[in-house]
């Protein structure tokens, strides 16, 4: 939890109402989810972030956690607010 900044609990409940079978491309996958939270936990560089996920390119890091943060953007306001408030960011752009 650590570096994600939410619990498995609230990883699981984003994907199940994003529902990414149906509105996502092909290949979203839950490990997207937890490229997200780790992006929005530690908002590291792309280089860096891309690596400690388990190296994977840059453009396809870029891509699946824009995707998913807009997803999430658009849930109902306890889950954007509880997933900003745990990353220790808030709605005004202030830290928590």
């Amino acid at each position: 939890m650590a570096c994600f900044g939410v619990s498995p609990f609230v990883m699981a409940d984003i994907w199940n109402r994003i529902d990414p079978g149906s509105t996502m491309p092909n290949g979203a996958d839950p490990k997207h989810v937890t490229w997200m939270c780790y992006f929005l936990k530690l908002y590291n560089q792309e280089e860096v972030n891309s690596i400690n996920v388990g190296g994977v390119d840059e453009k396809t890091f870029r891509k699946w956690v824009w995707l998913f943060i807009e997803a999430t953007s658009f849930l109902e306001y306890p889950v954007v607010c509880g997933l900003l408030l745990v990353s220790g960011m808030s709605l005004v752009g202030k830290s928590a």
